[in-house]
């Protein structure tokens, strides 16, 4: 009889702990995080509840917070992947690259063909200004999803500032082939050009840039610039004067042609 009256007061918490979860999670399927977070807490103590407190705290931007209760459920449960995960990428954007690179290392550990586990550990060599460790990460994060847009832009990004300008070259044409509209691509492909004193290439990225609507201080001035270093005078000064009419004070008619 004991054990029956125990097994039942055992169920009934399980249901109220159940019942207190799901109405947080209602709540914050309208952004009531402030509601949703007193729903968590009215739930038993255990890893479930303080990894939603934490997912509440993050969505309220309030990241020490959410840091606390991720590291309390993982005190509970150490193998919870998804949200390790989580945790790692609020560590990355709180600028705690430090304490994230032995997040993702042992998530890579756990699932090495995970491509998100490699880009954000590239995310947190890169927060340390550690160029070659996060060219490694993304790379690696491409191997295994060739279509990682934001793992492919910040492997070329870190590759330009090493000045690797080749390989920035071919990852940027490499995404440019699967969607020609991408403007940060052609705008990285246009910058690697340009530092590779590539003109007469870099002319017509430039000019793909202002079809697509960015038309910025960087490009005109990129492209009158091309056209001046492959003796292209006469549009290096039409866009010169574009430039100076758009961008600065001077006088355009400085540009002009002399008969």
């Amino acid at each position: 009889m004991k054990n029956n009256l125990l097994n039942i007061v055992s169920l009934l918490i399980s249901v109220v702990a159940i019942a207190q979860l799901d109405k947080g999670d209602e709540l914050a399927q309208t952004g009531n995080w402030k509601t949703a977070i007193t729903a968590y807490q009215s739930a038993p103590y255990d890893a479930i509840q303080q990894f939603k407190l934490a997912q509440a705290y993050t969505q309220l931007g309030n990241s020490a917070k959410a840091i606390t209760y991720y590291r309390a459920g993982f005190a509970l449960d150490s193998t919870a992947v998804k949200p390790m995960y989580d945790y790692g990428k609020l560590l990355v954007n709180s600028q705690q690259s430090v304490d994230a690179i032995p997040v993702f290392t042992l998530l890579i550990e756990r699932d090495s063909t995970n491509a998100s586990f490699h880009y954000y550990l590239g995310e947190a060599w890169s927060g340390l200004n550690q160029v070659n460790n996060a060219i490694l990460a993304y790379q690696k994060a491409l191997s295994f999803n060739e279509d990682y847009r934001a793992a492919r832009l910040d492997l070329i990004k870190n590759l330009i500032q090493k000045r690797e300008f080749s390989k920035a070259i071919k990852f940027a044409k490499q995404g440019i082939a699967a969607d020609s509209t991408d403007v940060k691509m052609n705008s990285y492909l246009a910058q690697a050009y340009m530092n590779s004193k590539w003109y007469d290439k870099a002319i017509p990225v430039f000019e793909r840039l202002f079809e697509l609507g960015n038309d910025t201080e960087y490009n005109r001035n990129g492209l009158a610039f091309s056209y001046y270093s492959t003796s292209q005078y006469e549009k290096s000064i039409e866009n010169y004067k574009v430039y100076v009419e758009e961008y600065n004070d001077k006088e355009a008619s400085v540009f002009s042609i002399c008969p």
